[in-house]
């Protein structure tokens, strides 16, 4: 492999599937996390560490965020945000937190790859990061990368826009944020 030809292909790939993402849905999610009281993401491999990045950015921006399944996750009620994340909407655990979820009167916003996903059926909105390296159902973009790389390489800049519309919308400094950053590492 040429590593330049990789490069050009990778951006290519990752600027395509950025162009193809709903500017009004990123609008949306960054406003629905501001209005939530508390925020929980949920997903699986790297769906979720991503997801742990993006809680991150969050508490910096002063948002009550957790990751389920960690230790010291309160208990999901009525009324809480939960983002979950799946590229191809099937994955069990993302797609079983989602119905209990669900159940409980959480709001949903789910991020996956396919609109008609199975995991959306449980989601009151969606993001569509429409990359994949796999041939999804109705994937937009099947990339020429290993597995679900495209998908995560976008939607790991889409989280990081998003939080950045939060921390406007909050009016909070960049100063702001970097006070909020840890200082025991």
């Amino acid at each position: 492999m040429e590593i330049k030809e990789a490069v050009f292909t990778v951006l290519s790939e990752m600027k395509d599937c950025m162009e193809k993402l709903d500017t009004q849905d990123i609008e949306e999610f960054a406003t629905d996390i501001v209005g939530a009281k508390r925020v929980f993401v949920a997903g699986a491999g790297r769906a979720l560490l991503l997801l742990k990045c993006f809680a991150k950015r969050l508490s910096h921006a002063e948002i009550s965020v957790h990751v389920i399944g960690e230790t010291t996750t309160p208990p999901i009620v009525s009324g809480d945000l939960l983002i979950v994340a799946s590229c191809s909407g099937k994955t069990v655990t993302p797609f079983a937190i989602a119905g209990k979820a669900k159940e409980i009167g959480a709001k949903l916003w789910g991020i996956t790859a396919c609109a008609d996903s199975p995991i959306t059926k449980y989601c009151d909105r969606i993001l569509v990061v429409p990359g994949s390296g796999y041939k999804q159902n109705s994937a937009k973009i099947v990339s020429v990368q290993p597995m679900n790389n495209l998908f995560e390489q976008v939607l790991h800049i889409a989280l990081d826009i998003v939080s950045w519309l939060v921390q406007e919308a909050k009016g909070i400094s960049n100063s702001h944020l970097c006070s909020r950053h840890a200082n025991i590492e």
